[in-house]
């Protein structure tokens, strides 16, 4: 049994906790209200971003409590969420006996500010706001069946409003509507819904809705493993760029994996380190790692070997163990190892969902030690590449070495002329006699001019502050010829003092 002193603590923690949640709630309203007001975006995502914080400290029956507040009874929603509330866990007895009502508690909780005086003009954007949070609340708790339920009507509400306060919000309920639904193993039944609402977001101009289903679209389909109907759509889509940093990551990161299913390496690679380079370095640590295992096997598909930095980043070390033993294969050119490496950790590649990009580094494997064999010796049997590579037959090993040859990963030839087949090398020229410095150069200084015209486009500047600067420069105008018609009178002053003398 806890003493007293434990006892009250936790009562003391739990009546806090209970405080932070229905001040938060209120102070993410009034946000949403003067959103709506002001008709400025940013108010509705600062609401937004406090849900993580509320969802966790926020008990049922204050839920319960800021609907009845705040939402009109005539919404038709309400006695399903109710129902679902009901269903939730609830604090223990010894804490909510010490807790006092937030409905008939003192007068400075319920005391009228100055912005629920203005909720009246923010209605469907403070109902909305509250089913995201009850959303949010209920999927947290795995309630996943209520979940679906409640999100489908939710979201059919939600959409049949056409207002741009409204639009955040309305992307974020149908994330988790998706979220629910995928949770539930029913996310192909979400897919027409989404395809409709997708061309409803495209015909209203709603870019952040717009940018959100496409993203949960082309996420449903690489689930089910549609790349060419997910590749369809993404190349026959227009994304919107001045969209949201978390919901662009995530279009750079669908798109990468599609075209490195695609074989479209180069492009995949561009794509996925832009991804990592945007995404938030002290959060989302997950999503980083997904996206740093995917730019790992593409770099080895294109014949590159990542750094050894990459492998040692924070929180990064052991999810990356199995690809940096899979890394250290292919560099060595050791096709033994590399299938006991496969076949060690292929239930963590199939739970990535990279074992099939991975199935295809055999051949860079083979490349990789055709390589190094090519510096190596100026002249060798076909035999000697045969064994040092590990291949099965002579005639396998001529195949791949002339393949190898075709495709420029070796500068050689074959030769059969003494009847035993061999490989020669050609004497290596000096690179920096070529152009691929300058085009190295190039490719730097085009991402740096991107880098700092992406940085202008997200710069954010005061409301009005041209007019102000051109009131400035009106006023500064103003003193200036005042100050030449002064001077023009002193002059003139001057020149009549001389003509009276």
């Amino acid at each position: 049994m806890p003493n007293s002193t434990e006892k009250a603590a936790k009562i003391e923690n739990s009546h806090e906790n209970q405080k932070i949640g229905l001040s938060d709630v209120k102070k993410s309203l009034s946000y949403i209200v003067r959103a709506t007001e002001t008709s400025q975006q940013r108010w509705v995502l600062r609401a937004i971003r406090n849900t993580t914080k509320i969802r966790r400290n926020i008990s049922p029956k204050e839920l319960k409590d800021a609907f009845l507040i705040y939402v009109k009874g005539s919404s038709p929603i309400l006695p399903h969420i109710f129902a679902a509330i009901d269903q939730m866990p609830e604090v223990e007895e010894e804490d909510s006996m010490e807790v006092e009502n937030p409905v008939e508690g003192t007068d400075k909780v319920i005391a009228r500010e100055k912005w629920e005086e203005k909720a009246y003009m923010a209605v469907p954007e403070i109902e909305a706001y509250l089913c995201l949070l009850f959303l949010a609340k209920v999927i947290n708790l795995k309630m996943i069946e209520i979940a679906v339920e409640t999100s489908t009507m939710i979201s059919a509400q939600v959409i049949g409003f056409n207002r741009r306060s409204l639009d955040y919000l309305k992307s974020k309920i149908i994330f988790y509507q998706s979220l629910a639904y995928e949770k539930a193993g029913r996310i192909v039944e979400l897919r027409r819904p989404l395809t409709a609402l997708h061309r409803t977001c495209c015909l209203r101009h709603d870019e952040i809705g717009q940018v959100t289903v496409f993203n949960l679209l082309v996420r449903s389909l690489l689930n089910q493993n549609l790349i060419e109907q997910a590749h369809k759509f993404a190349s026959k889509t227009n994304f919107p760029e001045g969209c949201s940093n978390n919901q662009y990551c995530r279009y750079l990161y669908y798109t990468g994996k599609i075209c490195a299913l695609q074989l479209d390496y180069s492009d995949a690679y561009t794509k996925l380190t832009q991804c990592a380079r945007k995404a938030p370095q002290n959060t989302a640590l997950s999503f980083r790692i997904v996206c740093q295992k995917l730019i790992i096997i593409v770099q080895l598909l294109l014949g590159e070997v990542p750094e050894r930095i990459v492998f040692n980043l924070n929180g990064m070390k052991k999810a990356l163990f199995p690809y940096l033993c899979l890394t250290h294969a292919v560099r060595l050119g050791d096709l033994v190892r590399f299938s006991d490496t496969v076949q060690k950790y292929a239930g963590d590649f199939q739970a990535d969902k990279t074992f099939t990009l991975i199935q295809r580094l055999a051949h860079n494997v083979i490349k990789a030690g055709l390589r190094k064999v090519n510096i190596a010796y100026s002249c060798i049997s076909i035999a000697d590449i045969c064994e040092k590579v590990k291949l099965d037959s002579l005639k396998g090993a001529e195949f791949v070495c002339a393949k190898a040859i075709n495709d420029g990963v070796i500068d050689a030839s074959i030769d059969h002329s003494s009847g035993n087949p061999c490989l020669k090398s050609r004497e290596q020229g000096d690179l920096y006699a070529t152009d691929e410095p300058q085009k190295a150069f190039h490719r730097r200084i085009t991402f740096c001019l991107d880098i700092h015209n992406e940085a202008v486009r997200a710069m954010r500047y005061p409301e009005d502050a041209y007019k102000r600067d051109l009131e400035n420069a009106h006023r500064k105008g103003l003193q200036d010829d005042k100050t030449e018609e002064e001077l023009a009178k002193e002059i003139e002053e001057e020149m009549d003092e001389e003509d009276e003398l």
